[in-house]
């Protein structure tokens, strides 16, 4: 159920792979990934601790929306991967 789920990644290829997929990401910044690296795909959290994912999951997990919060740059991304795949549009 991609509202109910999040990738948490220090890369750009983890925000990549959340667009793509149309879930939501949180990016974390005690990984090898830039927070420039990281914000340009709008994850819904970056964390500075582990603690902080933890806090935020258990709290704000009804908010996981399936990727609203990171729209634009799914958008982005899925529309560079489909024109490339010849594919349509992502499940919603």
């Amino acid at each position: 159920d991609r509202a109910r789920t999040v990738i948490v990644g220090d890369r750009l290829h983890d925000m990549e792979g959340a667009a793509r997929c149309v879930i939501s990401a949180v990016g974390v910044l005690w990984g090898f990934g830039s927070r420039e690296e990281l914000s340009a795909y709008r994850p819904v959290l970056l964390a500075q601790s582990p603690q902080q994912v933890t806090d935020f999951l258990l709290k704000e997990k009804p908010f996981l929306g399936g990727g609203d919060s990171c729209r634009p740059a799914c958008r982005a991304v899925w529309d560079k991967e489909s024109k490339r795949q010849g594919k349509g549009e992502p499940d919603r």
